[in-house]
């Protein structure tokens, strides 16, 4: 076995050349309240938000509004805009760093943060994935018994990509074991080229980052997989896995991201299908046919909306 770094071995390269996952679909969403320190990133590198916000054909209100979500066609531009264009290569890793210190009431982040073990805590945040993202993908591999584990993150398909959003996703999940498990990853691998300086890799991701690799991905130490997370309460863990399955958490459809919106638009009378193709980024066509995909369609959430409206 060739060795790749410190605890990275050829084996672990094999195992997720051979079972990695299709790539994710191109109905690209982020819930907001993953990005909801957005604006305050940009506002601390001295820029005003809200135009950026706008010209990126997204409402900055948005990010006050969690359950509602934000295309990747929107976000992805605006993230490297930010990242060339004003000169904040590592945009991506701010943002990862202020959202570790957002607390939350999420019920999916109850689940996790309230797990008995970090194996407990990624295992379920593989099967929930889709609910930060419908185009991240998170899968967990231990080639060999003795072997590190492989947390190997994938965002989106090729034409959807982002670099930035990548090395978000990625911190995300190297801070989940510094702060769950009170230890550090023993490689982080990304297929990028660096955006930034190797010091400020090595100082958010606390670990070893190679760069130009097979794919993107956490290797943790086995070691650390069944530590058990000092900080739990387990009544929180049970309430969160409660909400999350009422919600469905583990599918996150598109029609209930719609549904979302339409709330919100309805009031004001704004409400059309053509607000609503601008608002995704989905052309019309498209749109039907996903929502025929999940057996629903725009007059049958606006009803749906208007019904509930009524009854409260």
């Amino acid at each position: 076995v060739i060795r790749l770094g410190r605890g990275v071995t050829a084996t672990a390269t094999k195992a997720a050349s051979r079972q990695r996952p299709n790539v994710a679909s191109p109905r690209s969403w982020i819930r907001a309240a993953t990005i909801c320190s957005l604006d305050t990133v940009i506002s601390e590198a001295g820029h005003d938000p809200a135009p950026l916000f706008r010209d990126h054909g997204i409402d900055i209100e948005i990010l006050q509004r969690p359950e509602t979500v934000v295309p990747i066609t929107r976000l992805a531009p605006l993230l490297e805009h930010l990242a060339v264009a004003l000169n904040i290569p590592d945009v991506a890793l701010r943002l990862a760093q202020h959202q570790r210190q957002a607390r939350t009431s999420d019920p999916v982040d109850l689940a996790i943060y309230n797990a008995p073990t970090l194996k407990d805590a990624f295992l379920y945040c593989q099967r929930h994935v889709a609910y930060y993202s419908t185009a991240a993908l998170l899968e967990i591999r231990q080639p060999s018994k003795s072997g590190p584990i492989g947390l190997y993150y994938q965002f989106g398909a090729d034409q959807v990509r982002s670099d930035q959003i990548t090395e978000y996703g990625c911190l995300m999940v190297a801070l989940n074991v510094i702060d769950l498990a009170q230890s550090q990853p023993l490689e982080v691998w990304l297929r990028h080229q660096p955006l930034s300086a190797p010091a400020i890799y090595a100082e958010h991701f606390e670990a070893e980052v190679r760069f130009g690799m097979p794919y993107d991905g956490i290797f943790i130490d086995p070691t650390d997989w069944l530590r058990p997370i000092q900080s739990r309460d387990p009544a929180l863990h049970l309430m969160g896995q409660e909400l999350a399955a009422r919600r469905k958490a583990d599918t996150a459809p598109l029609s209930a991201h719609l549904r979302s919106e339409i709330e919100r638009l309805l009031p004001a009378r704004k409400c059309s299908y053509d607000s609503i193709c601008k608002w995704s980024g989905i052309p019309p066509r498209t749109l039907r046919r996903y929502l025929a995909d999940e057996s629903t369609t725009f007059a049958q959430l606006k009803d749906e909306v208007r019904r509930d409206n009524i009854r409260h």
